[in-house]
């Protein structure tokens, strides 16, 4: 083996698997220092270090069935050199990183942004002194795509080659700031951790050195920055399709750059109740389940509210929802009079294609409603809905184009076990109808 590092997979059990293992320069990054991100896709997206074309480090792509692309190979100079962090997505599938060193000075470091057709462009390069320098750690963003990070060198230059600094940076790279510049000593000094943001826009970070406690380090919050934390519904794409009531509900929500967190399902029906699809969730988005009912006359409405979470910062969807109206479907009706009620066995000889359901009414009221297979025989006792006159019935399906039923009626019941009674084999009058589409 080439011992240049691996990407590896944990399931719940335990279970570990090698996904790949770099094979190093030139074909191949090395050596891997960060994590990993996916795409909605289940695409792994990270860098390696070192190794690529020229040995400098690389971006890459894994994807599910293990295949690995190299996305871009660092070269310099002007190009940045030794990516250790991390990468971040935009909501273009635009990739940002950072490199420790490469850049205009082919030493500071740089910010670069990898388009999905393997465009590299470097935003940032750093200069030192005044400017940052050598960031270690990755990015976040906010919700306008601004950029924000760290840099163990640079700024005040009270530690040698600086404390260390806090920046923002446009997404397209035409606004640089330095939001802070640490000043050693208690305030503390080389940030090498990224940066974390609440939903105030307040930003949290790490120092290795400096304090109140013999230069153990400190842990800071940094106000004013501008992080923009405001959540769009654009940011998530809800897709739904219309099902008959008897059918399946599907629904996939899903945002390229965020990470689900929760999903709320709600649901109202004309009938009152219902069951609430199974709510799958992994990574970028979430799909589901199943709504069921037996009642032809029910509707639903749906609504559905989720909640993704940046690297950074929690994002409500303010608020992402979708609603559904279940489709009633096609409907055929047969009515069926002066029916005595010494005929009150109703059998369905099912088609197929045959009904979906089957709704019926006896003397203008609702009887029951029958879920029904196709190829399959179903009966029941309407006795209880009979008078000792006339009757009518009405039965009220749904079922595609081409579907249809037998509908017997008869004064005796079929027989049990594995072999049906003939039809009509009871002593009175025998109301035989054909129900199709």
């Amino acid at each position: 083996t080439s011992n240049a590092g691996t990407v590896f997979k944990l399931a719940p059990d335990g279970t570990e698997t090698v996904l790949h293992a770099f094979k190093g320069s030139p074909s191949d990054g090395s050596n891997p220092s960060a994590g990993l991100i996916f795409d909605s896709s289940g695409n792994l997206y990270g860098t390696t270090h070192i190794g690529g074309v020229a040995e400098l480090g690389t971006v890459f792509k894994l994807a599910p069935d293990g295949t690995e692309t190299v996305l871009h190979s660092f070269e310099g100079p002007g190009d940045g050199i030794y990516p250790v962090a991390g990468l971040i997505f935009d909501s273009s599938s635009n990739l940002y990183g950072t490199t420790v060193n490469g850049g205009a000075t082919l030493a500071a470091g740089a910010v670069f942004k990898l388009a999905p057709d393997g465009t590299e462009t470097v935003l940032h390069s750093f200069r030192g002194h005044g400017d940052g320098a050598n960031p270690f750690a990755g990015l976040i963003a906010d919700s306008q795509g601004n950029l924000y990070g760290t840099t163990p060198s640079g700024g005040s230059s009270n530690c040698g080659a600086g404390c260390g600094t806090v920046f923002k940076l446009a997404p397209d790279g035409t606004s640089y700031k330095v939001l802070y510049t640490f000043a050693g000593g208690s305030d503390g000094f080389y940030p090498y951790a990224g940066l974390i943001a609440d939903s105030q826009g307040n930003l949290y970070g790490t120092t290795t050195g400096g304090g109140a406690n013999d230069s153990n380090g400190t842990v800071f919050k940094l106000t004013g920055t501008g992080f923009d934390t405001t959540c769009t519904s654009g940011d998530a794409a809800l897709a739904n399709k219309r099902f008959p009531v008897l059918g399946e509900l599907t629904y996939e929500i899903s945002s390229p750059t965020r990470i689900l967190q929760s999903i709320r399902l709600t649901a109202s029906t004309n009938i009152g109740s219902y069951t609430l699809p199974t709510i799958s969730a992994s990574g970028h988005s979430a799909t589901g389940g199943v709504f069921k009912k037996s009642d032809p006359n029910a509707t639903a409405t749906f609504e559905l509210e989720a909640t993704f979470i940046t690297p950074s910062f929690a994002c409500a969807i303010d608020p992402t929802t979708a609603t559904i109206e279940i489709e009633k479907g096609d409907k055929a009706v047969l009515g069926v009079k002066m029916v005595p009620s010494s005929e009150h066995f109703i059998e369905i000889d099912n088609g197929a294609p045959g009904l979906n359901w089957l709704r019926i009414e006896a003397n203008g009221k609702y009887f029951r409603s029958l879920s029904l297979a196709a190829g399959k025989i179903s009966s029941i006792d309407a006795s209880a809905a009979m008078n000792g006159q006339e009757n009518t019935l009405i039965f009220t399906g749904e079922g595609k184009t081409g579907a249809f039923a037998n509908i017997d009626l008869s004064d005796s019941a079929p027989q049990t076990g594995t072999q049906q009674a003939p039809r009509g084999q009871g002593t009175g009058t025998r109301e035989k109808r054909m129900f199709g589409f």
